[in-house]
């Protein structure tokens, strides 16, 4: 359904390496195995305290057959180890040189230790087939039940029992009384029966029932190392290919067995490596099992009507050929054997299964018949099952009240029939105990990982001529559960389908953790108490399953495709009536948004009418509002229960996030904005020299051609222009200016939020001298540069801006009427923060411009009103990046007509003094913003229209020296005041200084004075 996706890897990689998980490679043991669980992790064996920690292991023999080697990787230091066994071939001795006890019952028995090396010993008998010709215990026969041995320390190396006529077993040491501690490893050993049946490879422990008090088939300890040993029957079975357990005990066995074979048999062959059967038990089993084999049952362990109280250790590439249980076969048969009925019972199991292998079913482990395992952790990986259930095969009767607990991960196994993972008929418990397990990339051929198979019940039978007499009684209805633990917190991730018998079957899921599901649950009844189910995988999935019960308050998590009204959800077999037995709710704590919509409105389904009440809203009652927030929208989501259909519906209405739109505020009210501010003020010498009456304005012109008449009273105060020959001593138009200036607004965009601004800046100008051009026009260019800075605020964005502009300015002067033209361009960054975080983007601008006015004079220009009209053409181009919420921002060209007509009232006062008052209207026209968030197309922004009006003051204090301040009011569009000044100090030469007779530093000082 949904791709192993990053979130989630992480989450399988913690669940992976909760434990000390070893098993990097198994060396050539594995070289043919090619699962696709290795191209993405390779797993491991630990065993968790046991021979082999960390290890994986090859097992080697010389071709003279004097050596072997076991040689062992440790995962954790990465280091090859080896481990040498080099022997003394000694002769073949003939049957009868092998120790036997000669103990009769009470204490005559032998009490000692055994203390040697056992090469190529063997018992070889070619009698008649009686119970005296069967080859028996090559290197030990401990034939009577009150025989003791107290230790037995040495190695078993290549012994072999052959009969000719009877049974071959217990090559290495068969008992039938009491041992104590043996400790010895046991290679190449060999029991071969060519008339009957062969048991017990290497030890063969048989007695009347367990328990060391009864002094039969009594073993307290086994430490050693089981090497490629084997059995052979040419015509019966083979059991145990290193060790048989018959009616016996042993209290513990320590070491690894690799290699040990129980195949070549005429019909059957259980137990690749050990067998207990007829009430037989081992208390603690710490070992790991590499590569043993079976021909049908236990490629590595069969226990048959016995106990094992715990198995510490790993299994690794064991293999049933033509049966059951790769692994562990696990089975109640009560055959009727020499002991009452008994229930096959395996404690705790703590290891790894990988790559174990069964013809039938179970590639691992296979429990029927009411056999029970009590608890398993550990993990199952690759491994495969001929017919049904990958790693585990479950066949208990539910009426015994059994059940498997398993608390590991099942990765990459394969069934050819169903269940890739887990087949079961009867009860099984998933335990996540605090930490997460994973289900992932099992197969089968009927496409699930877990199939649970049930069966309907079936009433009883009665004779048609006598119905009082039943042929068959009723058989109520077999309904496996399926129980998904989470305790502690803990998790199980499924990405693979849960399938069974339709209808009979449930999935129970239970505890205060979470169940991710990423697949279908086909046919089940699921039931969910006190839990968390997570859907979230960025897909839209409905769960259709048979019944959904919601039995403690529970919750979910859920993908959301609100572009097309779709979400996660889990509906029923008809829709209404099999939501059975609800008690709690349902709340809907998490909603993955997977895109956004520009609706107002949505409404989508989630709930069927038995349920829909008992739906909550992240903990919010049916009506209330919750708000979510996605990278581009900002949603109230309310839950209601339709009266028409009685089902629930999540119901949204959203805007957007004030966080995705910052490019194009920023874009509109900073950059546009700060381009717009520059053509205001670009104008500085025409706004100046504007406010002048013409007469002296002409005067200034004309100054180098003829003498001036003396102005008026308040133009004479107002300019100071003197009588004297303008020829002689002409002055100069150049100067240098400066304008700072700095906005407070607010600013209502179109189609956008509401903009607290500022804005601050400077400009620094040159002006030239005036130059005459024909039919009365002159002219002067301007050339300036400033700093634009800024501070955008809205709904939780703040944005900071910097940057700088450089432009140059002609103007022209005809009598009373007078344009310019100005071209500019910057740059500008911006460090904007949201809710995400920082972001940072960079922009550059131009503009071309034109102001255009008349001057209309009146009482001699004491009064001067103009009519302006600014015209101006901007482009403004952010460049794309990515924003904090990871939307990749596209922002292209934002280009503006803007047309600012304007009045401007003049008073030329005495002293200097020239105030005004200015209004007018600024259009903006064809400046939508165009701008894409990721696959958001955001909407078009612009600045609406506005009015500006203000007052301002000119003092001019000598030719040279010109001040002013002005502030204006906006009011529309963007509202708030524009306040700036300026300062105009003009260059040349000062009137009435004789410059002839100067020195050239004395004139460059005049000339600035």
């Amino acid at each position: 359904m949904s791709k192993f996706g990053l979130k989630k890897t992480c989450s399988f990689l913690r669940a992976m390496t909760r434990k000390k998980i070893v098993m990097a490679t198994l060396f050539s043991l594995f070289a043919t195995y090619n699962s696709p669980v290795q191209a993405e992790i390779m797993p491991t064996i630990d065993s968790n305290g046991g021979l082999g920690l960390g290890s994986a292991y090859e097992f080697g023999q010389s071709t003279d057959n004097n050596s072997y080697e076991i040689s062992t990787f440790d995962a954790e230091t990465n280091t090859i180890n080896t481990q040498s066994y080099s022997v003394n071939i000694k002769d073949n001795v003939e049957s009868g040189s092998r120790i036997v006890t000669d103990g009769n019952g009470g204490s005559s028995g032998y009490n000692g230790t055994y203390a040697d090396q056992f090469v190529h010993h063997f018992d070889y008998t070619t009698g008649s087939n009686t119970a005296t010709s069967a080859a028996i215990g090559a290197g030990i026969f401990n034939c009577y039940k009150n025989s003791v041995i107290n230790t037995i320390v040495g190695d078993y190396i290549n012994l072999a029992a052959i009969s000719n006529t009877a049974n071959a077993h217990g090559v290495a040491i068969d008992n039938h009384g009491v041992i104590g501690t043996i400790t010895g490893d046991f290679i190449g050993n060999h029991a071969h029966s060519i008339a009957s049946n062969a048991w017990g490879g290497v030890i063969n422990n048989v007695g009347t029932g367990s328990g060391y008090s009864e002094s039969m088939g009594n073993i307290t300890s086994i430490t050693g190392n089981f090497i490629s040993n084997s059995l052979q029957s040419d015509n019966g079975y083979v059991y145990g290919g290193a060790i048989n357990i018959n009616q016996g005990w042993i209290g513990s066995i320590n070491g690894i067995f690799i290699g040990n074979k129980a195949v070549d048999a005429a019909t059957t062959g259980i137990g690749g490596a050990i067998i207990l059967q007829n009430n037989s038990s081992i208390d603690n089993l710490q070992a790991d099992f590499v590569k043993n084999v079976a021909k049908t049952h236990g490629g590595a362990l069969s226990v048959r009507d016995s106990e094992i109280a715990n198995i510490n250790g790993n299994f690794a590439g064991n293999e049933a050929i033509e049966g059951n249980g790769g692994a562990i076969y696990n089975v109640t048969s009560n055959n009727g054997a020499t002991i009452t009925d008994k229930t096959s019972v395996i404690g705790n199991i703590n290891g790894t299964f990988y790559s174990n292998k069964a013809g039938n079913d179970g590639g691992a482990i296979y429990n029927t018949n009411g056999a029970q395992i009590e608890y398993a952790e550990g993990d199952f990986i690759a491994n495969e099952a001929g017919n049904n259930g990958g790693a585990i095969y479950n066949d208990s009767t539910i009426a015994d009240g059994s059940s498997i607990v398993v608390d590991g991960n099942f990765l990459n196994n394969k069934a050819t029939g169903s269940g890739g993972a887990i087949y079961s008929k009867s009860d099984i418990d998933l335990l996540a105990n605090g930490h997460s397990n994973v289900i992932h990339g099992n197969t089968s051929g009927s496409g699930e990982a877990i199939y649970m198979e049930g069966a309907p019940a079936q009433e009883a039978t009665y004779d048609d001529t006598d119905p009082s007499i039943e042929l068959t009684p009723a058989v109520p209805a077999k309904i496996p559960n399926l129980n998904l633990k989470t305790d502690n917190n803990g998790e199980w991730v499924i990405y693979d389908r849960i399938n069974g018998t339709e209808g009979l079957y449930n999935v129970n899921m239970t505890g205060g953790g979470t169940v991710s599901l990423y697949n279908d649950i086909n046919g089940g009844n699921v039931t969910l108490d006190g839990t968390r189910l997570n859907t979230v995988n960025n897909d839209i999935h409905v769960y259709n399953v048979n019944e959904f019960t919601v039995k403690g308050d529970s919750s979910i998590a859920v993908d959301f495709d609100i572009k097309n009204e779709q979400m996660d959800r889990i509906t029923t077999a008809d829709g209404e009536s099999n939501y059975a037995g609800n008690s709690g709710t349902l709340d809907v704590v998490e909603m993955n948004f997977l895109n956004d919509t520009k609706k107002n409105k949505a409404s989508v389904l989630f709930a069927e009418p038995e349920l829909a009440h008992r739906v909550l809203n992240h903990g919010k009652a049916e009506g209330e509002i919750h708000k979510i927030v996605t990278p581009a929208r900002l949603y109230d989501i309310q839950y209601n229960v339709h009266n028409d259909d009685n089902r629930g519906y999540f119901e949204f209405s959203s805007n957007w996030n004030p966080a995705v739109l910052a490019a194009p505020v920023v874009l509109q009210t900073g950059i546009q904005s700060a381009m717009n501010t520059t053509i205001q003020y670009a104008f500085n010498h025409l706004d100046t020299y504007t406010k002048i009456p013409k007469f002296d304005r002409l005067t200034m012109m004309q100054q180098n051609k003829y003498a001036a008449a003396v102005s008026s009273d308040f133009n004479s105060n107002l300019t100071s222009l003197k009588e004297y020959n303008l020829r002689e001593n002409r002055t100069s138009n150049q100067g240098i200016w400066f304008r700072p200036y700095v906005a407070f607004e607010n600013i209502k965009l179109k189609n956008g939020p509401k903009v607290d601004s500022i804005t601050y800046g400077s400009f620094l100008g040159f002006d030239s001298d005036f130059h005459e051009h024909r039919n009365g026009w002159h002219s002067v260019w301007s050339t300036y540069l400033g700093y634009q800075g800024g501070q955008i605020d809205y709904t939780g964005v703040d944005a900071n801006l910097n940057g700088g502009v450089l432009g140059i300015t002609d103007t022209f002067y005809k009598n009373n009427f007078w344009t310019a033209v100005t071209l500019t361009g910057g740059a500008m960054f911006a460090d904007i923060s949201t809710m995400y975080g920082h972001e940072d983007a960079t922009s550059i601008a131009a503009a071309l411009a034109t102001k255009t006015g008349y001057n209309f004079e009146f009482k001699d220009g004491k009064y001067i009103l103009q009519p302006i009209l600014k015209a101006s053409y901007s482009f403004a181009n952010m460049f794309d990046y990515t924003n904090a919420a990871g939307l990749r921002i596209d922002a292209k060209p934002l280009h503006t007509i803007q047309l600012n007509p304007s009045l401007r009232f003049i008073t030329n006062c005495r002293n200097g003094w020239q105030p005004y008052v200015r209004a007018g209207m600024v259009w903006n026209l064809m400046n939508d913003t165009d701008v894409d968030a990721g696959a958001y197309h955001l909407p078009n922004m612009h600045i609406k229209p506005y009015f500006e009006y203000g007052l301002g003051v000119q003092k001019l204090y000598n030719h040279r020296f010109v001040g002013f301040g002005q502030a204006m009011l906006r009011h529309g569009g963007r509202n708030g005041i524009a306040l700036t000044f300026g300062l105009r100090y003009g260059l040349g030469r000062e009137p009435g200084v004789d410059y002839k007779n100067m020195t050239k530093w004395e004139r460059f000082k005049a000339f600035f004075k």
